[in-house]
């Protein structure tokens, strides 16, 4: 790939799409997995579909790097940051708004705006549903360690018992594939007719701004998009 093409309008928007097709594909292999009664193995396949959807969002964060800049070559590595991923997520009710206004329904159409908020109030009310297993800051980092467990046998933290990922409970499962399809559907009504509209705005942006501008707002990016592809 041509140096100055890292950081290109063109493969930013495709590595979002990207993204976003893997994680339908994790989510359509989580279902199957639920229908095979592998509820440890659906609960991790679907924590990496919404792994996928975090990385989107860090992804979009590098809009405005220009080459040249620290963060180069350094995306390939942001599959070791799993925790961040999910992390990433605390922003995706934002995230969600900045695509839908890309969408010319979303300026003429009440009815677009009103299927947004239902959304938001889904995903508020499915995220809540995990405290249970998360805790009442139902934080979505703590997947990683479940993902893990539905992938590996492991020893129980509290009773010491070697557990299998079949032993992962049913409803938490449940929980947790109800949330992925959550976010990566909102996704899919947001993204898929609209990232040739994305690429223009971003290009277009780009154009207008001066360098010292553009180094502002990739100071403001740096430091969630510097976390999940940062090399330690």
């Amino acid at each position: 790939m041509p140096e100055d093409s890292q950081f290109s309008v063109d493969i930013i928007a495709r590595g979002i799409e990207a993204c976003l097709l893997n994680a339908n594909e994790l989510l359509q292999t989580a279902k199957e997995a639920m229908s095979l009664k592998r509820h440890g193995l659906a609960l991790s396949l679907a924590v990496l579909a919404m792994e996928e959807v975090g990385k989107l969002i860090a992804i979009d964060g590098l809009s405005f790097a220009k080459p040249g800049d620290d963060r180069r070559g350094i995306a390939q590595n942001a599959q070791r940051y799993h925790r961040l991923k999910l992390g990433a997520l605390d922003v995706y009710p934002l995230f969600l708004n900045y695509f839908a206004m890309l969408d010319p329904r979303y300026h003429k159409e009440p009815r677009f705006r009103e299927t947004l908020g239902i959304i938001l109030v889904s995903y508020k009310k499915q995220r809540h549903e995990l405290e249970p297993w998360l805790g009442s800051a139902c934080d979505l980092r703590q997947l990683d360690e479940w993902k893990q467990r539905g992938f590996y046998t492991h020893i129980d933290q509290v009773t010491g018992q070697v557990r299998r990922p079949s032993d992962i409970d049913r409803a938490f499962s449940d929980c947790v594939f109800q949330l992925a399809f959550r976010i990566v559907d909102s996704m899919n009504f947001v993204l898929r007719e609209n990232i040739s509209r994305y690429e223009k705005q971003i290009q277009s942006i780009r154009e207008s701004l001066t360098d010292l501008e553009l180094q502002q707002i990739k100071e403001r990016a740096k430091e969630i998009v510097g976390a999940v592809f940062r090399v330690d």
